[in-house]
């Protein structure tokens, strides 16, 4: 990496974060603190107000801006592809917000980046949901839980559940938004149940933002939540083989965890990371003669009792 080019990702790092340690830019670059050091000099000489408090870090002058970035086409065709999956995994409101960052970058870029995302765009199909699943949260959501979360508002919701088709008023403290299994997650603190939770967007009937503030909780992790919520602390291999004719009817295999995908002798050999047998059992169960498991034999046990179940419940 040239220096202009490290230069250029300090000032970005520094516009990106409030306050960055001299460490943390000697990792992210791969060089020495030392260097960054010489770095910083560097920058102030050419004329980068970059200000540092003992102790804490280094941070840039409020009101110091870039000139306009140019971007390549990979930087460019990257930045429009996130921007089709949020148009198809948001709310109208951020859709309309994703779509109007969209066409002030498109604005900023040359002709033959625009022809070349033009291209792209007609080339490329995102379908980021799965086509049995509809997009059923309100208007403006996402946008409200964002801001509660940075702004640490307490939300109260009218939450249904789908264990006990009941719906509940609660009042919870946001922490996070998180995506997974096709489905928008709030994680929050709820004071009616006393313990951290995972809320699912589109079950939230209504939500108001309270007048009043929680405290910061340092201590906790949405990350580390999901992980242990979802049980991917340690996570269980699965080996399914299907058919070569036959796998292509797998549609939902990213979302039950596939992490490799192979030809073999006999078919097509997928490997999956789960967080419990049961979570993946049912979906193997819909392909009856057509799948094998390979491991692990607990597996095996799961399905026999599961069927077993199914031609008790026929032969009554």
């Amino acid at each position: 990496m040239s220096k202009l080019v490290r230069y250029f990702g300090i000032v970005l790092q520094l516009h990106n974060k409030k306050v960055i340690r001299a460490e943390d830019l000697a990792e992210h670059f791969g060089v020495s603190v030392r260097t960054i050091y010489r770095d910083f000099r560097a920058l102030e000489e050419a004329g980068v107000p970059i200000a540092a408090e003992a102790g804490v870090g280094y941070s840039i002058a409020s009101g110091y801006y870039l000139p306009p970035v140019m971007f390549t086409e990979e930087e460019a065709s990257a930045i429009f592809l996130g921007g089709e999956f949020l148009k198809q995994t948001t709310d109208q409101a951020l859709q309309k917000q994703t779509i109007s960052a969209l066409m002030k970058i498109r604005s900023i870029l040359p002709k033959d980046k625009k022809l070349y995302l033009e291209k792209l765009q007609d080339s490329v199909s995102i379908q980021a949901r799965s086509p049995w699943l509809t997009n059923d949260l309100s208007n403006d959501i996402l946008n409200d839980i964002q801001h509660a979360v940075v702004h640490r508002y307490v939300l109260r919701i009218d939450y249904h559940a789908q264990s006990n088709n009941d719906t509940t008023t609660r009042e919870v403290e946001p922490l996070g938004l998180m995506y997974y299994g096709d489905h928008w997650h709030l994680v929050g603190y709820c004071r009616l149940r006393k313990d951290f939770r995972d809320f699912r967007v589109d079950r939230i009937k209504s939500l108001d933002e309270l007048p009043d503030t929680f405290p910061a909780r340092p201590d906790f992790s949405v990350n580390k939540f999901i992980r242990q919520e979802l049980r991917l602390e340690h996570p269980i291999e699965v080996r399914l083989q299907f058919p070569k004719n036959f796998s292509r009817f797998a549609t939902s295999k990213y979302y039950y965890g596939l992490v490799e995908e192979k030809e073999t002798s006999d078919g097509v050999m997928m490997t999956f990371l789960v967080p419990s047998l049961n979570w993946i059992a049912r979906w193997v169960l819909s392909f009856a003669d057509n799948v094998q498991v390979v491991h692990p034999a607990e597996l095996k046990s799961v399905l026999r009792e599961r069927a077993q179940r199914v031609i008790d419940m026929y032969n009554e």
